[in-house]
């Protein structure tokens, strides 16, 4: 039982996983498939009536996978594994290790059959990986190919015992070929091996994804046959229409890849022609299939007559040179609307006027903003400027009601994506879309790339306050990301700040830089002081609470450096004391670093006004971060330069500090001597101040060494 429990975790080391699958013992290992099962928990409901949800729901884990060594073990045994344990051993890159380790054909078969539809990926690379294997040993032997149609699903070995046994008689009874290996045969030979089966042979072995008992991936295992149907050149039949009306109805999407299959069913015609209306691609293709039109003398006329989308198509595809008379549509809809069905055909065609397409998006037709952008390119820029009249813009914050037409333009590539950025508005939609991308979605790298380097641009350019700032704007702008993060009139820049810095400054010029230093470090204090957990400090603008002052500085200290820069003219004094602001804050392992630069900048700084004290106090501070971030040498040089510079000053507690620091940094390079020598002259220091604390740290640093260095041999 411990074994089975142990082996269930994902916490478990690969070595004790191993461990306890030698000797091997199945009931042990099937556990494995528990690794699977691990969710967040439940969250707590949010009422949006009291608050805006800005952040999404947590990401979900990515999908647990087998380490290697432990795939390695298993697929010898992996005939006689628990279906929810092969499932977890296919995955989409290795499916065809786990075809050639299996002995039961039918047994992972049947792990694949029995999959939910988050499985649908797994199914589809299982019959690619069979597909691939067979073609490679069969070829173009149409009868090997019906025969192991007919044997596949029913095979009690490996695939190659099936291979290599297909010329002996089988002894179960005839059943038909299975359509998902049918599909399989290479396109040149599809329409030989359908032609010679009838309809009921076909249903029969179409049963796994059309029938009533059909597996749960069966839709997409069906949109995969008959795509491979059309493209192998099999003739339509009624058959495969029934399929596709069936098993296609609730996916529109994939519905309109059953437009090879159009008039041969009615319901199915029926719902081809609703998904033509605005499917330009599958709209041409059914109005070839029907009989050409003469052409008609008035053009608007005849369609308000025939108000079909396809008859539309047809007509207008009739006009002589291909062009069509927009100044005769324009009038004739001036004078009576056209029919709805007509202006999706026309919005479609080149040159359209903005007249017409600004009726598809006008009001009462929100609903048809994402199926309007992917019409053609003037038709994405009107959509995309139309995404809030959807929704008031605090509902982007809830229902991403236009990540749909944001989707659709890009999937249409009549835009690339930093024209879509700069014409989507509101900018709240567009940071929302990215932000709710799936994990490895095509393209949402680049989209959170884009909309990241707009920002991060911006916060350098703008300054201090940026961030707060943006987030006073973005719930109720109604404008393109450019135009939020562009300045608004009186914000100052750090592109101003740095031409301040550059030149003499004027006096307006300094004090408007003055007065957004003084804004800026009082802020940070403000922040830091959030920090604590007996913080009294009083809100402050940005800054309501611990989480808020957190994040807060997050953000802001990407412009600390540039900060820093352009007061080193005006304000030097700031500049100097600018690392002590946030240092409660960067005090920790994954921030200490930061302060390094910011350092630099505040000795440079301190050395022009000749501040002896200020550049002693950088040094000091950035030999800290070092020695916290364990580059010891470097940490050695900057703190004996410290100690240098603030020897001559009355600042006992500061000289103390640095020989205390400077102790430890040398006691981890092993220099032992000099390091009692630093740790000696900051207790003595200590004393003098009285910090208890301090000397109390100081003095057993010094007795440790001090014992460390007797216990060792001398020489």
């Amino acid at each position: 039982m411990a074994s089975r429990g142990l082996i269930a975790r994902r916490d478990c080391p690969d070595g004790l996983t191993l461990a306890l699958l030698s000797p091997w013992r199945r009931e042990v290992a099937d556990r494995l498939a528990a690794r699977q099962k691990d969710r967040p928990a439940k969250q707590r409901p949010i009422d949006m009536l009291r608050e805006q949800r800005w952040d999404g729901p947590p990401p979900p884990p990515p999908p647990y996978e087998l380490p290697d060594p432990v795939r390695a073990l298993l697929l010898p045994h992996l005939s006689w594994l628990r279906t929810p344990l092969l499932r977890l051993l296919l995955t989409t890159d290795r499916t065809s290790e786990v075809m050639c380790a299996t002995t039961r054909l039918d047994r992972l078969l049947a792990a694949v059959d029995n999959g939910d539809r988050s499985h649908t990926e797994k199914g589809l690379a299982f019959w690619d990986s069979v597909g691939a294997q067979l073609r490679a040993a069969l070829g173009s032997d149409r009868t090997a190919w019906a025969a192991v149609a007919e044997r596949l699903p029913w095979h009690k070995g490996s695939l190659r015992e099936l291979i290599d046994g297909l010329g002996e008689p089988t002894r179960s009874r005839c059943r038909p070929p299975d359509l998902r290996v049918l599909v399989q045969a290479p396109p040149e030979l599809l329409p030989s091996l359908v032609a010679g089966l009838d309809d009921e042979a076909l249903a029969r072995g179409a049963e796994a994804c059309a029938g009533r008992r059909g597996i749960r991936t069966g839709h997409a295992l069906l949109a995969t046959a008959l795509s491979r149907l059309e493209a192998g050149g099999v003739p339509p039949r009624p058959l495969f229409a029934r399929w596709a009306r069936d098993g296609l109805y609730s996916w529109n999407g994939e519905i309109a890849g059953a437009g090879w299959l159009y008039g041969l069913d009615g319901a199915l015609d029926e719902q081809l022609d609703r998904r033509a209306l605005t499917d330009a691609g599958l709209r041409r293709l059914n109005s070839a299939r029907l009989p050409q039109q003469p052409r008609a003398e008035d053009l608007a006329t005849w369609l308000r007559a025939h108000p079909g989308p396809l008859q539309a198509q047809l007509s207008l595809d009739s006009e002589g040179g291909g062009s069509t008379p927009w100044d005769e549509l324009v009038e004739a809809h001036n004078t009576l609307p056209l029919p709805n069905s007509v202006l999706w055909v026309l919005a479609a065609r080149p040159g359209c006027p903005a007249a017409l397409l600004q009726v598809l998006s006008g009001e009462g037709r929100h609903h048809h903003l994402s199926d309007l952008a992917s019409q053609g390119p003037e038709c994405a820029r009107i959509a995309l400027t139309r995404l809030s009249e959807s929704a008031p813009v605090s509902h982007h914050t809830s229902a991403g009601t236009s990540r749909p037409t944001i989707h659709a333009v890009r999937s249409a590539r009549f835009l690339d994506d930093r024209t879509t950025l700069a014409t989507a508005r509101p900018a709240t939609a567009a940071l929302l879309y990215g932000r709710d991308l799936p994990a490895g979605a095509p393209d949402g790298d680049a989209w959170s790339r884009l909309c990241g380097e707009h920002l991060t641009s911006a916060s350098r350019r703008f300054g201090p306050g940026f961030w707060q700032l943006l987030a006073r704007r973005l719930p109720t702008f109604e404008g393109t990301l450019p135009e939020l993060l562009a300045p608004a009139p009186g914000d100052a820049t750090i592109s101003a700040l740095h031409a301040y810095a550059q030149d003499d400054p004027e006096p307006a010029g300094a004090s408007r830089l003055c007065a957004l230093l003084d804004r800026h470090e009082s802020q940070v204090r403000a922040a830091v002081a959030h920090l604590y957990d007996d913080a009294q400090t009083p809100p402050a603008p940005g800054v309501t609470d611990r989480r808020a002052a957190s994040g807060w500085l997050d953000a802001e200290l990407t412009t600390l450096l540039a900060l820093a820069r352009a007061a080193t003219t005006v304000r030097p004094e700031f500049t100097v004391s600018l690392p002590a602001l946030p240092s409660p804050y960067l005090d920790s392992p994954d921030r200490i670093a930061e302060l390094i630069p910011l350092t630099a900048l505040a000795q440079r700084a301190a050395a022009r006004i000749g501040d002896r004290h200020g550049e002693a106090v950088a040094w000091a501070t950035a030999g800290l971060a070092m020695s916290r971030i364990r580059r010891y040498e470097e940490a050695t040089a900057v703190l004996e330069r410290a100690r240098a510079l603030i020897g001559t000053s009355s600042d006992l507690e500061r000289q103390a500090r640095i020989n205390h620091h400077l102790g430890r940094a040398l006691r981890s390079l092993c220099r032992g001597r000099k390091a009692a020598v630093a740790f000696r002259e900051a207790v003595a220091l200590f004393e003098r101040t009285g910090h208890e604390q301090e000397l109390r740290e100081a003095a057993s640093d010094l007795t440790r060494l001090t014992e460390r260095m007797a216990s060792r041999p001398p020489g």
